[in-house]
């Protein structure tokens, strides 16, 4: 790799800030991929809290739980992702219960959903018709939804679907 000096004095200020975004522009994370005998935890559900460690050697079960989404650098990070999927299940599971899939799949039918005002932080109730969105979980109706928010819990929606922590 190269290493490039500059003196900034020789530098206009519009130079400098140019280098400086290109240094952060740089820095930003890019999509990790473990490397071999890197130590990686990944969600597994037969451990005793759903996360577990092990060496990535890059065998075709690694590669497996990795393409899954399953593996992460650090512990956090999966235990995060591990709460996100229960939170996610959880609303699911909420929506199952109570939508009439006939009524749900109608044009002219509005669909509820949660969504989260980023000003205010708040979490709301929206709706549809027509429309269908991509990994969105939709309610017949507007009172099944507001229970679920309820039911879940407006702060684990909040940190682990919107990831907004206040």
């Amino acid at each position: 790799m190269t290493k490039l000096e500059f003196n900034e004095e020789n530098l206009s200020k519009e130079q400098i800030e140019q280098l400086e975004n290109i240094v952060k522009e740089s820095k930003k994370k890019k999509v990790w991929k473990p490397k071999y005998g890197d130590k990686v935890y990944w969600i597994y559900p037969f451990s005793e809290h759903g996360i577990d460690y092990c060496t990535f050697e890059n065998n075709d079960s690694d590669l497996l739980a990795y393409n899954m989404g399953s593996i992460f650098e650090t512990k956090a990070q999966a235990e995060f992702e591990l709460e996100k999927r229960k939170v996610e299940f959880e609303i699911k599971q909420c929506a199952e219960r109570h939508n009439d899939e006939s009524t749900l799949l109608r044009a002219e039918t509005n669909r509820y959903f949660i969504w989260i005002d980023m000003d205010t932080k708040e979490i709301k109730v929206g709706f549809t018709r027509g429309l269908w969105n991509q990994g969105v979980i939709y309610f017949t109706n507007e009172e099944d939804c507001r229970n679920c928010i309820e039911q879940v819990g407006e702060e684990r929606i909040k940190k682990y679907i919107f990831g907004v922590e206040e």
